[in-house]
């Protein structure tokens, strides 16, 4: 939800591995079904630690850019993330984390925090 609006968020992401276990990606949001819409675009960096006692651990970080259709300037957000990986299969896997987002131009008067932290989990399939 954003200003007592109801949304449906609909994402997509892709990335590529550039050294072993370091992924540079990008991510799109389109929240849909209410006004004003959003859109978020987000460059990612992930690192997959090597396994520790059979976990998988993950760390990464991310610039994000959040565009509104009208009467809001866009919103610049920087965080991390980390959690761990479950393999699915010998080509996917599950993602479950914790994420930080910490807002750049901010302004408290329009929004009712700068920060958040909220749970991921995810779905990802390596080609």
């Amino acid at each position: 939800s954003f200003n007592d609006n109801n949304y449906g968020i609909l994402g997509l992401g892709a990335g590529y591995y550039v050294i072993n276990n370091l992924e540079v990606g990008m991510d799109g949001d389109a929240w849909v079904g209410s006004a004003p819409q959003i859109y978020e675009v987000s460059p990612r960096l992930t690192y997959i630690l090597p396994e520790i006692s059979g976990l998988r651990f993950y760390l990464g970080t991310f610039f994000q850019r959040t565009i509104y259709t009208h009467d809001y300037a866009p919103l610049n957000a920087i965080g991390g993330r980390t959690g761990l990986l479950f393999p699915l299969g010998t080509r996917s896997y599950l993602s479950a984390g914790v994420v930080y987002e910490g807002y750049l131009n901010c302004d408290e008067n329009v929004y009712s925090s700068c920060s958040q932290i909220y749970p991921e989990v995810g779905i990802g399939f390596n080609l």
